[in-house]
């Protein structure tokens, strides 16, 4: 990851924010930047990806973590939501996290299934399988993860091989991990943009958290109203609804 071109990226969201300062997906893009720049020096060591559970916290930037959080909290107020809006979100409630340990895998699906609603790539859809496998095991998620037409991209591959792994399927594990490091099949051009929003996710094969904060700050909570179904956590609301629709609770 070059931090040069992070910058650059982050500068130029900031200039589109101040010439549009209404639009909500702009402001969400600019909190899903930063909030992924926050984490950059952790997410690397030794020239390789660092899963997200093995991340040092302790090296993240607080300061712009905090500013993108700020930044969630005015696409909620807006309330129209977005692809960036949503991916800022789960990356807030994650960096709002003091250990992995806490995660709350329910609250993610909650959030990875509204996204679906606005984008539903077979991408998306890979993370969700991602983090059905903590709620419901890797089973489950290796079923979902099968259906997907994503033989040619290498984040498929990683995501079979650790649930083979985690099913004791180590022969067909290997075969899987090796799968993901020959030359992608795929072109980058042929995959949804969100691939490139969530790519640490994928890389890692964690996705993002939404964690019960135990230090008293302000927690992130989804609520979900959809066939009767309601989770909630913490003091910002986002709601499910077949139309999707995200707001705030102080």
């Amino acid at each position: 990851m070059r931090a040069e071109l992070t910058a650059e990226a982050i500068r130029l969201t900031r200039v589109l924010r101040q010439l549009l300062p209404e639009e909500p997906e702009v402001a969400g893009l600019l909190g899903l930047l930063l909030l992924t720049e926050a984490r950059r020096e952790a997410r690397v060591r030794h020239g390789q990806l660092v899963p997200l559970g093995e991340q040092d916290r302790a090296g993240w930037d607080r300061g712009l973590i905090a500013e993108g959080h700020d930044l969630v909290r005015v696409c909620l107020a807006i309330n129209r939501p977005g692809r960036y809006q949503i991916l800022a979100a789960i990356n807030a409630v994650h960096t709002d996290a003091p250990t992995a340990s806490d995660t709350d895998w329910s609250q993610v699906v909650a959030l990875y299934d509204q996204l679906t609603r606005l984008d539903p790539s077979p991408i998306v859809a890979l993370n969700r399988a991602v983090a059905i496998a903590e709620l419901d095991g890797p089973k489950v998620a290796l079923t979902l993860i099968d259906r997907l037409p994503l033989s040619g991209y290498h984040a498929w591959h990683v995501a079979r091989a650790d649930m083979l792994r985690r099913l004791g399927r180590t022969a067909e594990a290997k075969e899987a991990y090796d799968a993901a490091i020959t030359p992608p099949r795929t072109p980058p051009s042929a995959l949804t943009s969100v691939a490139s929003a969530s790519a640490d996710i994928n890389a890692c094969t964690n996705v993002n958290s939404i964690e019960r904060n135990r230090s008293g700050s302000a927690r992130w909570r989804c609520s979900v109203m959809n066939a009767g179904r309601s989770i909630e956590l913490g003091s910002t609301v986002i709601v499910v609804s077949p139309s999707v629709v995200l707001s705030q609770v102080f």
